[in-house]
């Protein structure tokens, strides 16, 4: 069942980036499918029974569909909505990052080398958005230091000693990050071209390698007994 959800996400984000490049307002019907897809191929991989950490990935993914339903509607209201369920999604990946980094202490210690450019990333995105969110500023500084902390407690995951599930959510991470500035680049700052397809391309690709790497990473470190790899 693992590979079979693994394709159908391919085929509906195929879906929902073409609509973005075609026009053919296919998205409606994609995009809201896109995360229960992708939490149905992360439940495919274990039996029916769940640990803590387990359920943080799940609440991270269903704010992320409650996020892209409401980022759908063309009002204030409903991206404030939008952004609440992502900022909640991130504050789940957060939590669940630094339960994995507590788990494996002695192979992630505080970075000054990986948080300063992640900073200077975030105060650069910050120095271009404020001006122009006008009552929004407080709000969108609150979630560029989400992201960066979001980010941060990822990237904690380099060195460790398994390297492909560490890339594969260090990456993801990235590219969430990349998906997030460009929605707020292009509702606050310049209208991007190709807006829609670049933000849903690095957000599709940042879920999937986060939520891979997760997958491998709990498969490795024989999760607790709540927790149990599927034979499929």
């Amino acid at each position: 069942m693992k590979h079979f959800f693994g394709f159908l996400f391919f085929v509906v984000s195929m879906v929902e980036l073409s609509a973005h490049l075609l026009g053919t307002g296919l998205n409606v019907y994609s995009k809201p499918l896109l995360m229960p897809v992708l939490l149905m191929y992360f439940l495919a991989s274990y039996q029916y029974r769940f640990s803590q950490r387990s359920m943080l990935v799940v609440m991270a993914l269903v704010f992320s569909c409650a996020g892209d339903v409401s980022l759908m509607g063309l009002t204030s209201t409903r991206f404030i909505i939008g952004l609440t369920c992502f900022l909640l999604a991130h504050v789940a990946y957060i939590v669940m990052f630094i339960r994995e980094r507590s788990s494996d202490s002695s192979h992630m210690r505080f970075s000054w080398k990986l948080l300063f450019p992640m900073v200077l990333y975030i105060l650069g995105l910050m120095y271009f958005l404020i001006p122009g969110s006008g009552p929004m500023a407080a709000p969108v500084v609150i979630y560029g230091l989400t992201i960066l902390v979001m980010w941060y407690t990822a990237s904690l995951r380099f060195g460790t000693r398994a390297a492909y599930q560490n890339w594969s959510i260090i990456l993801g991470a990235a590219l969430f990050v990349i998906s997030d500035s460009m929605i707020g680049i292009n509702k606050f700052y310049l209208a991007l071209p190709q807006s829609d397809f670049l933000i849903m391309l690095t957000y599709i690709g940042g879920q999937f390698l986060i939520i891979n790497g997760l997958i491998n990473h709990f498969h490795r470190t024989n999760p607790d007994s709540a927790l149990s790899p599927q034979s499929m």
